[in-house]
Formats: structure tokens, sequence, C-alpha cells
């Protein structure tokens, strides 16, 4: 084998080597982002828990009543809230030509 070919052989391995270090270097990147990701979905996802069940809770008939209460509001029921609407108007009447 020449010097030339040892060389040339040498450089391949180097190159090989090289780029296998940086593939490897890559992909601990993309686990770490995607690792970090993962872990921004779980907090997403326990947010959005929190606050449904704060939905929930706001909703129950128990906190309609002591939220009536302490901002001193008329509480009104759907019916009645119905029947004192105005009946609607029509844009254009005809006259009773």
């Amino acid at each position: 084998m020449s010097v030339r070919r040892a060389v040339m052989l040498l450089g391949m391995f180097v190159g090989v080597a090289l780029t296998v270090v940086y593939l490897r270097a890559e992909q601990a990147r993309t686990v770490a982002r995607t690792l970090a990701l993962e872990a921004r979905w779980v907090d997403l996802r326990r947010e959005l828990w929190t606050v449904q069940t704060e939905v929930a809770r706001l909703r129950a008939p128990e906190q309609i009543h002591e939220r009536v209460q302490r901002f001193q509001a008329a509480l009104v029921s759907p019916v009645e809230a119905i029947e004192s609407r105005t009946a609607p108007h029509l844009a254009a009447r005809t006259s009773g030509r």
C-alpha cells in the first residue's frame, strides 16, 4: 500500500468519524428539544385541566348564587328574560292601503 492510499484511507476514516460525531450531537440536540416540547405540552394540558375545573366550579349552582349575592346582582330566570324582551319590529311595514 502506498503512502498516498494510506493518507486517503485515513482521510476517509476521519471524515466518517467527524460525520458520525456531528450526527450524534444533532440527535442529542433534537432529543433535548423534543423532551422540552413534551414537557411544555404536559404543562399546557395541566393548565387546561385547571381552567376546565375552575369553569365547572364557577358554573355550579351554589357558586352562581354566591356570586349574585357578592355582586348584588338581580337573579333573573331565563323565562323572565325571554318574556321581558320587546316584540321584534319589522324593518319595513306595509301600509294599510
